[in-house]
């Protein structure tokens, strides 16, 4: 008995998405990856495939992990796919598809040669747009929202599925926090202990004096 494959066959009659095209995506993906991109499809519905944009050097997003969706049509790659950023990062909603406001003019030029790929690189240019054009009340929220991104991302199961070695990210930097924060109770204790030490003994000192004379 030789292993039943049939089910494959199923599975690419039933999907109304190219198959083909999508694996080959993954495997150029997977063979040179984005600068400041990771991005992987959903075990489950391969139509959606999650990405983090990290490691910007720019000072309003650095130390943030940006969490977002591709949600690809069932036409694509004949029609664009609808992109969103679920990590706050700006006064721009996660409910907003970013397709239509990366550029509004490339839209009535898609083209089925545009890829995951040059969709994800366009999020990144979108980023850096947004950063040269908002007000310095805005940036200071940017800079909030890169710094609380990967904890926020964490608590979302899906997140932790798709990228787990993110979350190891996270609990390295709390176990790093921990150590700070335990030498400094240790050096506070410290201070206390010093501080009261003369009392202890001036108390001490009496209370021999005391049972001396009784």
């Amino acid at each position: 008995g030789g292993v039943d494959i049939s089910f494959l066959f199923d599975i690419l009659m039933a999907s109304p998405v190219d198959l083909f095209r999508l694996y080959g995506e993954k495997k150029e993906l997977d063979d040179h990856p984005i600068q400041h991109i990771t991005v992987r499809p959903d075990p489950s519905d391969i139509q959606t495939w999650h990405y983090v944009v990290a490691d910007l050097i720019d000072d309003v997003y650095r130390g943030g992990y940006f969490w977002g969706v591709v949600r690809l049509s069932q036409e694509y790659p004949a029609k664009p796919p609808s992109v969103y950023i679920k990590t706050p990062w700006s006064t721009v909603p996660a409910s907003t598809d970013l397709v239509p406001a990366m550029s509004p003019a490339d839209m009535n030029r898609w083209e089925s040669l545009w890829t995951i790929r040059s969709i994800l690189e366009r999020v990144v240019a979108f980023l850096t747009d947004i950063r040269q054009t908002s007000s310095p009340e805005a940036l200071r929220q940017m800079r909030k929202f890169a710094s609380k991104s990967l904890a926020f991302n964490c608590r979302d199961f899906k997140f932790r599925l798709m990228f787990p070695e993110l979350v190891n990210v996270h609990r390295e930097r709390i176990q790093l926090q921990m150590p700070t924060q335990g030498s400094q109770t240790n050096v506070d204790d410290a201070v206390r202990t010093r501080d009261i030490l003369p009392l202890v003994a001036l108390i001490v000192f009496l209370s021999i004096i005391i049972e001396y004379f009784r």
